[in-house]
């Protein structure tokens, strides 16, 4: 039987396409008590993000285009047993042997709608936001020294601290350090960084 993620990952195109017969897939229910959170969410990578969660992000922020940056994460709700629907995102960037996260959106107007017993268990699990961070960190930590994060917000600002984020001197700029560096190492990191702008 395949899991969640390798079903998703099925639909994006990845890997060796499969057949999944009724049988081999457990049918979900709203009022399933006993269902956990990997059974009803999951993030990944995709260079297909805009397809799914485009018109999302540009109600969100207010803009015309999608980020073309490299790296894009969705977070997908299972809505029954072979319909996958995209609720969250996030993209990264590589930089400077780091990672600028940003660009994260939850759909408010689609999670209202998941069932009450489901949105208990994404609650319980710190949130679509929360695991949605965590997934996408997992991935890309191997190959950076810190994980940069512009925050806007003061619920952002929450969730990032759950994550792992630490603030800096700007308030909007924080970061989550991998590796160990010399505090002359974390300023210029942090100089290059605020240079940016919103990232």
């Amino acid at each position: 039987m395949m899991n969640f993620r390798a079903r998703v990952l099925n639909v994006l195109g990845k890997g060796k396409a499969s057949r999944t017969q009724p049988t081999e897939t457990r049918a979900i229910s709203p009022k399933d008590e006993k269902i956990s959170f990997d059974e009803i969410l999951c993030v990944v990578e995709t260079s297909h993000a805009q397809v799914f969660i485009g018109d999302l992000f540009r109600r969100r922020f207010n803009v015309d285009d999608f980020p073309d940056f490299p790296r894009h994460f969705v977070a997908f709700y299972r809505v029954d047993a072979y319909t996958f629907a995209p609720v969250g995102y996030v993209h990264h960037t590589p930089w400077e042997g780091c990672t600028l996260c940003g660009g994260l959106v939850i759909d408010e107007r689609f999670y209202r709608q998941i069932p009450a017993q489901h949105r208990k268990v994404i609650r319980e699990a710190g949130g679509i936001a929360e695991q949605l961070q965590r997934k996408s960190f997992e991935i890309v930590k191997p190959n950076a020294k810190v994980i940069w994060g512009y925050v806007g917000d003061d619920l952002a600002r929450r969730v990032d601290l759950r994550v792992g984020f630490e603030p800096t001197e700007d308030a909007h700029i924080m970061a989550v350090w991998l590796q160990p560096l010399t505090d002359e190492e974390k300023n210029e990191l942090f100089e290059k960084v605020k240079a940016l702008g919103p990232f």
